[in-house]
């Protein structure tokens, strides 16, 4: 089954979001907050050879609450 919306895409545009935030400049603390928690899944997935879409991050965030 092929992903939703790839986290790798997902990541791909919270980058570009805080490139374009830094050149106003602008303050995206949640947004930056969002990248790098999506940054770490992603190299978790990496590493496990899995490319899952975006909901992943809410079920690693729902593990990390346990």
């Amino acid at each position: 089954r092929s992903p939703a919306f790839p986290l790798r895409l997902m990541l791909k545009d919270y980058r570009l979001i805080l490139d374009t935030a830094m050149s106003l400049p602008a303050a995206m603390p949640a947004t930056a907050a969002a990248e790098q928690v999506s940054a770490a899944e992603l190299a978790r997935q990496s590493a496990a050879g899995r490319d899952e879409d975006f909901s992943s991050v809410v079920r690693a965030m729902e593990e990390m609450s346990k």
